[in-house]
Order: C-alpha cells, then structure tokens, then sequence
C-alpha cells in the first residue's frame, strides 16, 4: 500500500477520521496517524470525507487500513522458542506483510484475539459487518477515559507546588552518584540521566536554587502542553527503536510528561533512602534539616502528585506504569514492610501494568530498545508479584495461566542503546539460552536468574494457598524440587554460587576476578534460590513427608549466607540498604527456623509432630544439630540485625526481632543448672590467635549432637545478655561441643597464650570504692538516639576519652567547633581510671634502665619527664577548673624488703645521678637501717621518696565530663558498646552499636584494654589483664596512724603493692600481682571484671597490720574490694598516635595500668593532630609513645607476652 500522504481538494493534508471529528490537528502519518495510536482509536482516512453518507441501501465497499503481519519466534514464559538471529545484519531488519482489516470506531480500545470476553469482542469480531453502520458515530470523548477529578485552577497549584518541590542541580548531581548502585530495571540509568540532562538544558533557570512559584509556572505550563500533544508509542518492530534517539523520544524530548518527572521523583527519593544519615546531601540547605526519610517521604508525595496531574486525560500507559511502581516501591522503602499499605500500593500498580496490557507481550523476530525494556518490565512485575505473594501468604495477582512475557536477554543498557550495530555485536556474543558470554553480570542477568525462578516460587503458592479439599502430595513438591535444580545448573558458570569464593579486598576488582558488587549479585541470586529450597522443605515438613533436616540444613546455609555478605560490608558500603530486605525477607524464617531446632535441642520446645505410622525410618530421625554452630550463626545473624540502620523501614521490627533471639539463647544457658568452674576458655595456639575474626569453614564444623546431649559450656552463663558471645573466637571448631584437651594444653603456657578475647566489658561489674557516690552523668545520654554525624567519634569514656574530648572542645580548643560523640560501652568512668588506686605517681626510675638500653638516653629521659609534667599539668587543672576530687600533692615512698632487690634498685638510682639528671635531683635515696624508720614499714631495706599526688579519679573524669558537656559541642552515649567500624570509600567511617549507626570523619580508640576486639593488629600488642585493689578502714571510734605519704611497697617475697593514705584515715591499697602470676587464665587476656581474683582476693586482710609500725592494734580490715582491666602491652609503652597505615583513626591504649602521670598531655597530643593536623613528633608526646608498624611486627618474633610476662619486668 502506498504511504504517500493523502491531500484535500484544497491541497492540505487528509486527516483521519477521528481527529477530523474531534477538531484534533492531526499529524497524517499512515497507516495510522500518533493520536489515534497513543489512544488505541481506530485511525481511518475516509476517501471522501466531506461528502454525505449514503443510504444504508447502497452498496458499500468497507474503507480499509493495513496493520502488519509478522511472524514470530522468541523465548518467551512457559515456551522453549529460538532467539533472533544475528548473523546477518539485514535479519534484523522487520520482514512484514500486511493484512487489509477493518478497524472499528465505536469503541476506545481495541480488542485482541486473546480478548473474547470483552464487552466489545464481538464487535471487533465482526468488523466488516458493523463497519458501516458505525463508521459516523461521533467519538471526540472517548480519550479521556473518565470525567477530570481537578479544575484547571487547582491543577495548576498542584503543578506549582510540586515544582517548587524538586530537587536543586546539585542535589540531583550529589544523588547521581549512587545511580549505578541501584540495581533496578524499573529505575534505568539511561532513562534517568537523559530526563534530567533536558531538566536541567531547558528548566535550569526555572529550577534554581532561588526558583519562585513564577518560575516554575513555565515547565508547569510546557508540561500540560506536552500532555496535550500526540504521544508515538514505539512500535517494537519500528527502525527508529534501534537509535538512542528513538528511544529517548518515547519518554522525554517534546514528549516530557508529568509521568516522567514524577520517575524522577521516585529516583530521587530512593537515591534519599539509599543515603546515609550523615550523607552531605542533606546538610545542603534546601534540605531543610530534612534526614533521609523525611527528604524521600517528600520525593513520593511529590511523585503521587505527578500520577493526579494526569488524570484529566488518564491513560493507563507504559511510563504511567513505572512511575506508579517506582512510587510505590518508595513507599515500601519508608513504612515497615508488613505494613497493609504496601499490599494495597502493589495492587493498584498491578492493575495498571495489567490494564496497560504488559502482562501478555507478542514474542518478536527482532530485538529492540522498546521490545527489550518492556520484557524487563514485564519480568520484573511477575517476579515481585509472587515474592509480595510468599512474603505475606497472600494468592499473586498475575499468573503463569494469562501471562506471557519474552524472557529479557542478558544485555547491558550501553549496547542495547548504542545504535544498530552495537545491538547487533551484543546479539551475536549471546549464547543460545540469551546469556551474555563475556562472563559480564548485569541488572538484565540478575533480573533473568530471578525471572527464572518465578514457576517455582508460583507453584510453591499453588500447593500452600489451594483452598481444594485434596491436599498437595509429596511428589509435586519433589517435583518443583526437580524443575528448581534443572534451573539452577542451567544457569551461567559467571553467576553460578560457589561458598568458598574470595571477596575482593576492594570494591573494584582487584587480584580477583570479581568485584564486589558482582559478588553480592551472585549471593543475592543464590539467597533466592535458597528461599526456594526452604519454602519447598517448609511445604514437606507441614505434611510430615520428611523430619526437616533438609529445612534446617538450608536454613542454615541462609544464615551463613547472609552473615558472610554482612562480613564483607565494608565493600558493599553503597548497597549498605539492601540488608535492611535482605534480613526480613531471607533472614528471619530461617532464623526462626535455628531458633526453634536450638530448643528443641535443649530440651526446651516440644519436639516435631510424630510422622505418620508408616513413614520410613528416615522421616523419624531426630534434626541433627550443632548447638555451637546454631549459635554461632544466631548470634552473628543478631550483629546483622543490630547494624541495620534506625531510618531503615524495617529498623523496628529488627530490634525486636534482635530481642527475641537475645531471649532465646538466654533461656538456652539458663537451662543448663548450677553454674560449674569458669577457668576453661578456648585455648589457641600462636598461630591462631593471629586469626581474624570470622565465620568458621564449614569443613571446621563441630561434632554433630541429638537432643540428649549436653554440649554446651556452663562457664559461659555467668555472663548476662549476649556479651559472653564476643569472648569467643568464631574462627574456632565446636567451641560449645565437647572437646579433648591434653595435659599440655592445661599447663602455664610459655609460647602458646590465650587469644585476646576481644569482648566488650560486662556489666555485672565488682563495684569499687570510688563509685560509691555515683554522678548524675554516669549513664548519661546527649540524645535519645545517636547524632547523625560527628567530627569525631571516640571510643570510651574514661581517662582517655574524656581527657581527649576536653582538649578538643575545651582546653586550647581556640576557635575549633569539632563535634564529638563519645560512646562507652557502661557508664562514664567505669573502666581502669574507675577502679585504679587513685595514685598520680611517676615513676622516678625503676624501667629507665630498661628504655636506655633498647632507645638511648634521650628517648628514655622524655618518658620520665612527661610522667613528671603530669603532676604541674593536672595540678593546674584542678585549679583552674575547680575540681573537686581530693587532689593532694604529697610524697610518695617506694620501699623495698628483699636486701637484695634493695641493692639493685641502689645501683639504678647511682646510675641515673651519674648522668646528671634534672629529675632526679627530686629522688632522696635511703639504704640500710633508716629506711625502715622514715617510711615506717616494717623490714624495710631501702626506700626512695619523691613527689607525688593522689586524688578521687572518678570525680576528676566526671567533672571533665560536666565541662565538655556544657560546651554543647560533645554528644555523650553511655551503655552504647561499639560493634564495628567501617571505613567508607567516600571518607569518613560508620561506627555500628547495638543502637543504631553513627558517622564519623575521624575516630579516636579511646579503650584500653579493649582495643584489640575492633582492632585485631592490637591483639598482642595490648592485652587485658586484671588486677586487684581494697579499701581499708579501721572501725568507727578508732583512730588510725597518720600516713602523710602514698607508697609502694615491695614485700620480701617480691610482692608489690600500691598505696595512698585518704584524709579520712583509711587506706586504698592494691596490687600483689607475684600472688596470682602462675594462674595465668584468672588474669592475663581476661576482662572479667564482675569477679575477684581467687588466688589473691583475701590477700590485703590484715595488711596494714602486717607491714606497717603502729597499725598492729588498730582492727584495720578490707570492707571493700574490686578488680579492674588494664591494658597492658607487649612493650610496656602505651600505644598513642595515628593508627600505622590509616589515616583519620588515632590509639590511645596500652597504659600498663600506670595511666593517671600519661593519659592526660598524651590526650592533648591526639587533640593536636586531629585538631591542628600536626604531626607526632610536634605532639610533645614521647617518641616511645608512639604506635608503629614497626612496634607491632616486633611482636611476631619476640616471646609470647612480652614485658608482661617477664617476671622481672
């Protein structure tokens, strides 16, 4: 047929039929004009339009129009058909006849040969008969589908309004950069990067920063005149879908609709959702203070707003469909995914992408930009129809019986929009199946893989929702079983799951050959499949086909799944969204499912309902189960759980979860009776405590126990809520499981330690003497829930902590507004500085030698005078801050009783007076019979005075805290114990607790002992050791002797304690660690401070009376005793600076419990290097001090424990 445009007498283009009678300018395309396609009208160009209509009585010949005919071959739902070939360039060309039919006027839509149940079928049915007699039947209202629910007036407000409302240039521009990261066909690069390219070409001065209702009146306006112009479908077999050109014309160009802007919405808030809190995007100030939610919240109200602009002249068409999907996909992303809103949302996005006919879909010959996109859609709507269907056990609105959809080719968006010949290079690397053969994952080969799977997960709604009164048999199920595996291996090798593949250290690729978002694809695909099997197994162990060991297996396997993505955060930091899903959806049935097993295990649920009498045996077996590894995973799957944003939709419903997985293996341990010897941790050898912390191999497994066993270590119950959890080292076996262990294994280790234990402190703590007037800001928190974003974030509220938050905001602060965040895992001063003896004491000379001999004079000599600087620093603190802790500046006496330990100290005091050192011009130096006289303890051989100062540390820490608090600059979070902290590839770190995240562009580990368990480099260097201290008191009415000077003393048998005398005449004195030192598991590695030393917890009974003239007759006794954690390291320095090889992280750990004459200017040190950028040598801090790669690899080849186990050290 001739396409030559038809004229009028006049000269002037014909125009169809219904434009003509509808006063519509037409655009004379043939065979049929934009208008009547975008509009489903049936176009006809009558041969003589002006002439009058005959009677019904003369003969007519039908007026006629050509469609194409095309014969097609595709892969298609439910069939096995060929691709398109792609040999020859020219086969991609349409080979098309075409059929003269009739078109019928009278209706709006047409009606498919598949339609016979419409209202109108037999109409189109019998065209060449009714076409007569209906051809003048007006049609001019049959577009606008339904009266108009707005006025001009009121849509234009609208319009206005939600103009006003988009997103600045640079919001959009801050946004973009996580577009590729969202891995959604629904939301096309392509599409959102060419709509907002013409945005911001021909709208920029209406939207700027500065915009006003009156200018963004101008793209309201263009947008309803583009609403009004005719609207080209593109035709899946049209040359013009082969250009990038054509296919942007479809969605934006002259044709830029509301629809599309309110797509644009819907990115914008999902990219809002994808951000973190502390995300500059939202300090921007058209923001508003807005956080992410709020921001995203006011993105899909905008969006909505969008979809009414449209209803004047509705039409139900592709773009309509996306933008009500991605609208209600942001509102899932905002409101908890149980919520009945989402159900509803889904369901009118539904009706819309059946109602625009996408679920049925012509298989074509030839691929296009239009014909792939649609199939994407298309695959996409059934997929999360049936995962919306199983998720809340409701029957799926589309089914396998009226759907038909091409499978989409595994094609990337750059060479399907790349123009012919790109289209056609891509065809041609496709297997047969449509999978691409460069090994390349994309969205279309994530989206094919789940596509895939959609069968089975309908057949799984099928069995489980049927209302018929035969119930399923086992083998359909095994049959979906069957169907599930042939998919599976019928997938590529390139997204095949392999358990024991190696992330990336990096997000990129690196040495290995996948990155890590190609990696979180394949374990996404993997957790769907898995969802599959667990659904399936869940169906036989219903009806009792099977005992559900297959069910635990794979619930197992999920958890594993899911915590090894969660270990490998740090590379998926911009899908860091994606868990909040990933844990409802995947994690919480198989959890429930380990929950469950774990206590019928225990003894604490009923077992499983009896099988039927004539099952086999198999079916009667007991669940076989690891309680260790079941805990394991449990427990990990809570760190997953607590790591989920508080913005996060289902943020909620995690906590509680969390709760009931708490609760669950709290009842575990209180199942297991009266509490046995809590010596036995597990012992690792030299290697092994090198180890990162991480999930075990699956090969590494632990024996397997039924029910009647009791595996699991009483020991652990001491220890309340889950915090005995972080004392394990998850790399090991069935550390719950009973094991061996030989002779060797219990002897005093030399070489082989036990590892760092890398837990948080308990909370059951001995209470000591210093709390017992306990401030009002001791578990004090700023805000209710952690601040978006700091500054700085430091880790631990004690010496440290709170010493480096002061000089930060207070002391020699100037003119600097750093935010900080302190969390503390207890309250403020609960740690070492809390416990500690209340000396400030440097220490004159006893490891001088020491330092001399392993860094020289010089480097020695800066340790001894900073110790001493200590005492003017924190003398003119107290002064000038007036602080009330009973700061005293006295003498302090060490004293010795071994006649031969007195000699040797002699010979280090000479040796340092014959240097001619300043400091020790202070030291007054006694030897023989005067020393028991001027100290007044008893045999004393020698003793050696110098200044000194005790006080009340918990008051001097809480008052500091009190002042950095009123500065408003500090935000402090006690009972907040940090998780994790993650780097960003962006800058900055988020600091994970059990409350939530928080972001931090610089981070200070402020915690001592407990420095190793976030960093592992640490776990040699610095060790936690516990100590002993008592108070001492004489009985009322009695008066004690007066002690003016605070002391050391050293017993003849070697044992050291430390001691001050308080104004109220009783004695703080701790020590005797030479008591405990063989039982090395009671104190080194140990942060169990809820319990006494048993080897030395009596120790200071009759103490004073013991060693000290005149105290004989006084009753003295201990009414007060705790024990403490200190950092001690390998080295016997502290660790302080800038972690090696990291930049924006400092230390500050490793004080040997000699903290009170460091801690201090050692702060002020980090304070100058975060504050100030210097560097560590401009800190004033001792060049010793200072952690290096060079200190920590010493370790490697020197003795186990270093310093802290020579006993002359």
């Amino acid at each position: 047929m001739s396409t030559e445009t038809r004229r009028r007498q006049n000269g002037q283009p014909q125009a169809c039929e219904p434009c003509r009678k509808s006063k519509i300018r037409c655009d004379h395309k043939s065979p049929n004009c934009s208008r009547c396609v975008l509009r489903n009208l049936n176009c006809v160009y009558h041969p003589a339009p002006m002439t009058k209509h005959k009677s019904s009585s003369t003969n007519h010949n039908p007026v006629r129009f050509v469609t194409p005919r095309t014969t097609i071959t595709a892969r298609s739902f439910g069939t096995e058909s060929s691709l398109p070939s792609v040999a020859d360039p020219e086969s991609l060309e349409l080979s098309a006849s075409y059929d003269v039919v009739e078109r019928n006027p009278l209706f709006q839509k047409e009606v498919d040969r598949h339609q016979t149940t419409r209202f109108s079928a037999v109409f189109f049915e019998n065209q060449e008969s009714f076409i007569p007699v209906i051809r003048n039947v007006t049609n001019s209202n049959c577009e606008t589908g339904r009266e108009p629910d707005m006025t001009a007036g009121s849509r234009m407000e609208l319009a206005i309004n939600t103009l006003m409302t988009f997103p600045t240039a640079r919001t959009c521009d801050m946004l973009m950069t996580g577009l590729h990261h969202i891995y959604d066909i629904w939301l096309s690069p392509t599409m959102i990067q060419q709509c907002l390219e013409q945005v911001w070409r021909e709208y920029r001065n209406c939207l700027g920063v500065h915009r006003t209702r009156e200018s963004v009146s101008k793209m309201a306006n263009d947008l309803f005149l583009n609403d009004k112009k005719l609207h080209p479908i593109s035709s899946e077999n049209s040359d013009a879908s082969f250009d990038r050109a054509g296919w942007v014309n479809w969605f934006s160009g002259t044709y830029l609709r509301w629809e599309m802007i309110g797509i644009l919405f819907s990115w914008a808030g999902i990219a809002f959702k994808h951000k973190p809190e502390w995300d500059s995007v939202f300090k921007l100030p058209e923001q508003q203070t807005r956080n992410c939610n709020a921001a995203a919240d006011k993105m899909r109200e905008c969006a909505n707003a969008c979809v009414r602009l449209c209803e004047y002249r509705f039409e139900v068409s592709d773009i309509m469909v996306i933008c009500m999907k991605n609208s209600s996909k942001l509102q899932s992303l905002i409101i908890n995914d149980e919520s009945d809103r989402i159900r509803v949302d889904f369901g009118t996005v539904g009706s819309a992408f059946i109602t625009a006919g996408l679920h049925r879909l012509p298989s074509l010959d030839k691929v296009t930009p239009f014909s792939q996109y649609r199939a994407c859609i298309a695959s996409s709507m059934y997929y999360l129809d049936k995962c919306e269907s199983l998720f809340n056990a409701r029957p799926p609105m589309l089914s396998r019986r009226y759907c038909q959809y091409p499978l989409p080719l595994d094609l990337c968006e750059e060479d399907l929009y790349g123009g012919r010949e790109k289209l056609a290079a891509a065809l041609a690397r496709l297997d047969s199946n449509g999978w691409n053969t460069d090994g390349r994952i994309y969205t279309t080969t994530w989206l094919r893989a789940l596509s895939m799977l959609s069968p089975i997960r309908e057949g799984i709604l099928e069995l489980s929702l049927s209302v018929v009164d035969m119930p399923f048999t086992k083998l359909e199920v095994e049959s979906l079983i069957i169907q599930l595996r042939q998919i599976v291996a019928s997938y590529p090798s390139h997204i095949q799951y392999h358990r024991n593949s190696e992330w990336p250290l990096e997000p990129t690729l690196g040495l290995h050959s996948r990155s890590a978002h190609e990696m979180y694809i394949i374990t996404r695909i993997q957790l769907d499949v898995l969802q599959c099997h667990f659904l399936l197994q869940r169906l036989l162990v219903s009806r009792q086909f099977n005992s559900g060991q297959e069910l635990f297996d794979v619930a197992q396997e999920t958890i594993s799944i899911i915590v090894s993505l969660w270990q490998n955060r740090d590379q998926l930091q911009e899908l860091s969204y994606a868990f909040n899903w990933i844990t409802v959806s995947y994690g919480m049935p198989c959890a429930g499912i380990l929950c469950i097993e774990l206590l019928r295990a225990c003894n604490l649920a009923p077992p499983s309902p009896a099988t039927d009498s004539s099952m086999t045996a198999a079916v009667h077996s007991l669940v076989q189960v690891s309680r260790s590894e079941v805990v394991q995973n449990l427990t990990m799957f809570g760190a997953v759980l607590d790591w989920i944003r508080p913005t996060n939709n289902n943020a909620q419903l995690s906590r509680k979860f969390k709760k009931v997985l708490q609760r669950i293996i709290d009842t575990v341990f209180d199942s297991l009776g009266p509490l046995q010897d809590a010596q036995a941790r597990p012992r690792l050898n030299e290697h092994q405590t090198r180890r990162q912390y991480g999930l075990q191999d699956q090969q590494s497994r632990g024996n397997i126990y039924t029910t009647s066993e009791q595996d699991l270590d009483p020991a652990q119950a001491t220890i309340d809520d889950m915090d005995w959890l972080n004392t394990v080292d998850w790399t090991q076996g069935g550390w719950l499981e009973q094991t061996l262990t030989t002779a060797m294994d219990r002897a005093f280790p030399v070489k082989s330690l036990p590892s760092t234990a890398r837990c948080l402190p308990v909370e059951d703590s001995t209470v000591p003497f210093w709390h017992r007037d306990i401030h009002e800001l001791h578990d004090h928190r700023t805000t209710e829930e952690l601040p978006a974003s700091s500054d700085v974030v430091i880790i631990g509220a004690g010496y440290a902590g709170i010493s480096t938050a002061y000089h930060l905001v207070k002391e020699e602060a100037g003119d600097s507004k750093l935010s900080v965040t302190i969390l503390e895992a207890r309250g403020v001063c609960s740690g070492a500085t809390g416990r500690n003896g209340g000396h400030l004491r440097p220490d004159m000379y006893s490891p001088m030698p020491k330092f001399i001999d392993r860094a020289g004079i010089e480097s020695a000599l800066e340790v001894t005078e900073f110790e001493v600087a200590h005492l003017k620093a924190i003398k003119s603190l107290v002064e000038r801050e007036k602080i009330d802790c009973d700061f005293t500046l006295t003498r302090s006496i060490d004293v010795w009783c071994n006649e031969g330990d007195a000699m040797k100290s002699m010979g280090k005091y000479d040796m340092l007076v014959s240097r001619n050192l300043e400091y020790i011009k202070d030291v007054f130096f006694v030897l023989g019979k005067d020393a028991e006289g001027i100290s007044g303890v008893k045999g004393a051989k020698a003793c050696a005075s110098f200044t000194a100062a005790t006080l009340w540390p918990y008051k001097l820490i809480l008052h500091l805290t009190k002042l950095i608090l009123e500065t408003g600059l500090v935000n402090l979070q006690t009972h907040t114990p940090v998780m994790a902290v993650t780097r960003q590839t962006s800058g900055g770190f988020i600091i994970t607790t059990p409350r939530g995240a928080t972001f931090a562009r610089k981070v200070v580990y402020a915690n001592n002992a407990y420095v190793s368990r976030l960093l592992p480099q640490y776990s040699q260097a610095i060790v936690p050791c516990k100590g002993l201290c008592t108070h001492i008191s004489v009985p009322e009415g009695t008066r004690s002797p007066l002690l003016n000077n605070s002391y050391i003393v050293r017993e003849r048998e070697g044992i050291v304690s430390y001691l001050i005398p308080r104004a109220d005449g009783s004695i703080v004195v701790g020590g005797a660690n030479l008591k405990y030192y063989p039982f090395l598991e009671q104190w080194y590695d140990n942060v169990d401070d809820s319990t006494l030393i048993e080897e030395v917890k009596d120790y200071y009974d009759g103490y004073m009376q013991r060693n000290f003239h005149g105290w004989e007759e006084t009753g003295a006794k201990v009414d007060k005793s705790w024990t403490g954690v200190m950092g001690y390291s390998w080295d016997s320095l502290p660790h302080v600076g800038a972690l090696p090889g990291e930049s924006d992280q400092y230390v500050l750990a490793g004080f040997n419990g000699h903290g009170m004459p460091v801690v201090y200017l050692s702060a002020l040190g980090i304070a100058k290097m975060i504050r100030d950028g210097v560097d560590f040598k401009d800190t004033g801090v001792p060049r010793l001090f200072q952690t290096t790669l060079e200190r920590l690899n010493k370790i490697e080849n020197g003795p186990a424990g270093g310093d802290i186990l020579a006993r002359d050290s």
